[in-house]
């Protein structure tokens, strides 16, 4: 399985035009993409029709594969989904490590409520203290 491959959006790759009722792919050469086995992978992405200025990567190992503009304006990305299983891992991972540090913090934020400093410290304890505890 080849390494996946870090790409801006918007370097080389492939755009998206509306042609009737579908839409054709252009290379960054200027030319349409016939081959049929980039087309299927194009179609594979489900890219939604309402996206505009599409671009699509060209290399199946892109960590983007495909960005676009949605009605509101706003950019959005499609990932290569072994990016996107490393990225949610990560984050696992760092929420099981702010869990672990709970507790520790609880007690700080604990002893500085009681202590009645008044150095800064209690107001961000005062923020602090409905942390992980559920709605209040």
């Amino acid at each position: 399985m080849p390494r996946l491959k870090t790409v801006s959006p918007g370097t080389g790759g492939y755009t998206r035009r509306r042609a009737g009722r579908g839409f054709t792919y252009w290379g960054a050469n200027g030319r349409r993409i016939t081959r049929e086995d980039t087309l299927e992978r194009i179609r594979g992405l489900a890219i939604p029709p309402a996206w505009n200025q599409v671009w699509i990567a060209a290399e199946e190992n892109s960590h983007i594969q495909a960005t676009g503009v949605d009605d509101a304006g706003r950019t959005q990305y499609l990932y290569h989904p072994r990016w996107r299983a490393e990225r949610d891992a990560e984050k696992f991972e760092k929420s099981i490590s702010f869990g672990q540090t709970l507790p520790s913090l609880r007690r700080r934020v604990t002893r500085d409520l009681r202590s009645g400093a008044r150095d800064g410290d209690g107001g961000a304890a005062s923020r602090t203290t409905g942390t992980g505890r559920g709605a209040a």
